[in-house]
């Protein structure tokens, strides 16, 4: 969900300028010139357009033969209720920057004009928040997670964890977690 067509008169009030930033950062690191609706980016390192479903899994097999993924694990402590990610030893060539991806299994919103105008779209794992939550240089680690105080506004379902190189670099890990009571 993105703001930079609010201008057409609906504002999406799923839109966040941090993920259109995201989309921007990606762009650029992909070497484009533009950003688009739907856009989908696979593993940090290839985009397609996000109906054609041809592309998509053709780029997520060669995304899967290109980059090596690393196993990461969310646990809770059983006596403190505190949420950790355990990150593992892994050979990485610079820093990888850990994303918290906050998002809601499904919502609805009624569309008051543009194109959509007098319609009630359904989405599903819509993103709720995005927060930087660590750096890992590649060193076995705990990492606590919390939500900030945006993030639990939020009321989201689950997330995701994301390790990009660098900030918006190919994916190197990654896992969802369901809150059930966590936070």
């Amino acid at each position: 969900h993105v703001d930079y067509w609010d201008y057409i008169g609906w504002k999406d009030k799923f839109a966040d300028p941090a993920y259109v930033g995201r989309q921007r950062a990606y762009a650029m690191t992909l070497g484009h010139h533009m950003v688009y609706t739907p856009q989908v980016v696979v593993a940090g390192s290839s985009d397609a357009q996000g109906a054609d479903r041809a592309t998509i899994e053709q780029r997520i097999r060669e995304a899967k033969a290109r980059q090596r993924m690393y196993p990461l694990a969310v646990s809770r402590d059983p006596q403190t209720g505190a949420v950790v990610l355990e990150l593992p030893e892994a050979p990485l060539p610079v820093p990888a920057t850990i994303w918290l991806v906050t998002y809601q299994y499904r919502d609805e919103a009624a569309v008051a004009s543009g194109e959509n105008s007098g319609r009630t779209l359904d989405s599903f794992n819509t993103v709720r928040s995005l927060q930087k939550v660590a750096v890992w240089n590649g060193h076995a680690a705990t990492v606590p997670l919390q939500l900030d105080a945006k993030a639990k506004a939020q009321k989201p379902n689950a997330c995701a964890i994301v390790a990009n190189l660098a900030d918006y670099g190919p994916v190197v890990a990654a896992i969802a977690f369901d809150f059930g009571d966590a936070w």
